[in-house]
């Protein structure tokens, strides 16, 4: 189990254990045996449910080894006292990066993320990883870097790692979770890469027409995708009405340049997650095609 939570009532002061009896009773009814109660970092906003559910189940709580950091700091901001042990002795385990483990048929691997908090850490599951408050979706961004360790150097350099695990990684997020509709990190990549070679391609005039149309057909189907996944309807202009005429085959050979580079800047903004970049390129992008559609086709 991983970043569990136990129920806080602000009007009371009280704690429950609502969701952690639901992930109780859940083990019980499979029959699992719990092995792990892992964190990826001392949260601010929540209180573990580790102990409890140790209580309950059994299983070794673990945490990144830089905890020591945070509980010395942590500790004179709330004057703890001396009987507050500062060394991680309240976890079974510290993880180090690199430090692997089982879990069932799967192996773990922990990845060092600080950042957020000195001791956040990432594990990585066969594809999966979760990478606590390190990374959020593209609406939020990343994590704050102004708690008491935090570093925002050390946190884009964890960016980096975690952006440079495999394309087919899923990343699991302690907040703002993905929609039915958001692209992965590899439909980025794509957009992306696709983005870069069209918008070089602009620079010279294209070598046929057929291969030109292929070009900015392909790139208007990746725009119309992304504006739908990633900014809804903020930048939908350019996928009403346009993307369903074949305003493409009325387009003479030298216009493709400037069609091939106003696709490739959206899709280059969109991939980077600038929505304002991505609303100027998107209007950019719709007041050419519909000045091409008046200068081409009557309006009905």
């Amino acid at each position: 189990m991983i970043d569990s939570i136990l129920d806080f009532d602000h009007a009371s002061g009280c704690t429950q254990t609502r969701h952690a009896d639901n992930l109780i009773a859940t083990n019980r009814a499979n029959d699992w045996a719990l092995k792990w109660i892992i964190e990826t970092h001392v949260h601010a906003d929540h209180l573990s449910a580790a102990p409890y559910l140790a209580q309950q189940l059994g299983g070794k709580i673990a945490i990144g080894a830089n905890i020591s950091s945070v509980q010395e700091v942590f500790g004179k901001i709330f004057n703890a006292g001396t009987e507050f042990e500062m060394d991680g002795s309240q976890f079974d385990r510290l993880f180090a990066d690199g430090d692997c483990f089982a879990i069932g048929n799967l192996d773990a691997v922990v990845m060092h993320t600080p950042g957020h908090t000195p001791a956040c850490v990432t594990y990585v599951i066969g594809d999966a990883a979760f990478i606590g408050d390190t990374l959020f979706m593209p609406d939020f961004g990343t994590a704050r870097a102004d708690f008491p360790g935090g570093s925002a150097t050390d946190l884009y350099n964890s960016i980096q790692r975690i952006l440079a695990l495999p394309d087919t990684t899923r990343l699991f997020l302690c907040h703002d979770y993905k929609t039915a509709t958001r692209d992965t990190l590899k439909d980025r990549k794509i957009m992306r890469n696709f983005g870069e070679e069209l918008l070089e391609a602009s620079k010279a005039p294209p070598a046929s027409r057929p291969q030109a149309f292929s070009a900015v057909r392909t790139a208007h189907d990746l725009v119309v995708e992304a504006c739908h996944n990633e900014f809804s309807k903020k930048t939908m202009r350019v996928v009403q009405g346009l993307s369903r005429r074949f305003w493409i085959f009325h387009m003479k050979k030298e216009d493709f340049n400037i069609a091939a580079e106003l696709h490739a800047r959206l899709l280059l903004d969109v991939a980077n997650g600038d929505t304002t970049a991505a609303i100027s390129a998107s209007n950019a992008l719709g007041d050419y095609l519909e000045e091409f559609a008046r200068e081409t086709k009557e309006w009905k």
